[in-house]
């Protein structure tokens, strides 16, 4: 996310995906989100490193771009 994001300006059903545990139990899905600052400038960095499983698998990353 942009930096300047704030989490709780989002509302409504979409705010699931910003909660983790909500996402876990209402999505079944994981749901890890950062502000791009976090990433240090290296973003496939960041993705390759949290796309490896403890067991040396790969999970599944999905980027969403929202479009206004």
């Amino acid at each position: 996310m942009e930096d300047s994001f704030d989490v709780r300006s989002v509302s409504g059903e979409v705010r699931v995906v910003f909660d983790h545990a909500a996402g876990q139990n209402l999505l079944g899905a994981s749901v890890f989100w950062i502000r791009r600052a976090a990433a240090a400038g290296d973003e496939e960095g960041m993705i390759g490193f949290w796309q490896i499983k403890r067991d040396g698998g790969k999970r599944g990353v999905v980027e969403v771009v929202g479009h206004d």
